[in-house]
């Protein structure tokens, strides 16, 4: 995987969230192993998933590094603990929750 190669030596938590339409377990087989944590939130859009239906999707394997959180606020929050100062924070799988994440990132100067 790309994410391994370019950062080998990182700590990897990971805000996922996925709409009902997408194939969540697929995503979440090629995603969740990479990351000491995963960080469930539903994506602001009408067809997203809540946490609870997205631990639902996943491999009985997969499951125990998955966290549900409130909201994106609050998964990047946790995410963030999660990597440390050194880690990397990976938002992933729907992209109205990446918007709605990089929306709430203030401007570097």
């Amino acid at each position: 995987a790309l994410l391994q190669e370019l950062f080998p030596q990182q700590r990897i938590a990971l805000v996922f969230g996925a709409l009902r339409d997408k194939r969540v377990a697929a995503m979440a087989d090629a995603l969740f192993p990479l990351a000491r944590t995963v960080h469930l939130v539903r994506p602001p859009e009408e067809r997203g998933l809540d946490p609870e239906e997205v631990l639902r999707l996943v491999g009985a394997g997969l499951r125990g590094r998955c966290r549900p959180e409130a909201d994106s606020s609050s998964a990047l929050e946790a995410a963030r603990r999660a990597a440390g100062p050194r880690g990397l924070v990976v938002v992933a799988g729907s992209l109205f929750l990446v918007g709605e994440v990089l929306a709430g990132i203030p401007p570097q100067p």
